[in-house]
């Protein structure tokens, strides 16, 4: 095998999954919220996939559905409410726009005014906004636009706020 050193890749797409807790035929039992849902996947999602009790289900957001091992999976995701955990702590950017996507206010742990945050914004039929935009609770109390500079998108201080 070949020594050459190739390039590194990070994910940050966001899936939906679930361990794969039994297997029967062609239905799977899916451990969702301490229950298990069973689903039907079908012969040729079987024989293609090769799915194991233990690994993962994973549908991506175009509908494609798959299989991953267990340790394949576990490294390469962070469950978005373990992320929720994780930023109180502190997180990446990347992790911290997924939360904003899932609804939450984030801010920067270094961020030097009191009660300063960022929220996602969808706009309604009354708003002149198109399209989602982030914006900024200022420490006077102002909503304002945002816009990530070098120093907040390569920092990991991201948390979420209450």
């Amino acid at each position: 095998m070949s020594e050459v050193k190739l390039l590194e890749y990070q994910s940050i797409k966001v899936v939906g999954a679930a361990k794969i807790a039994s297997i029967t035929g062609t239905a799977i039992g899916l451990s969702l919220h301490k229950s298990i849902v069973e689903i039907e996947v079908g012969r040729a999602w079987v024989a293609r996939h090769q799915p194991e009790v233990g690994g993962y289900f994973v549908r991506y957001e175009d509908g494609y559905e798959s299989f991953s091992p267990a340790e394949a999976f576990e490294k390469g995701y962070l469950a978005l409410a373990d992320a929720g955990l994780a930023a109180s702590f502190g997180v990446s950017f990347g992790i911290a726009i997924e939360l904003l996507k899932e609804g939450e206010r984030v801010a920067r742990k270094g961020w030097n005014g009191k009660g300063m945050w960022l929220e996602l914004q969808h706009p309604d039929a009354d708003s002149d906004m198109t399209l989602p935009y982030i914006y900024m609770r200022t420490a006077d109390g102002q909503n304002v636009p945002w816009l990530a500079s070098q120093t907040d998108m390569l920092s990991e201080d991201w948390v979420i706020v209450k």
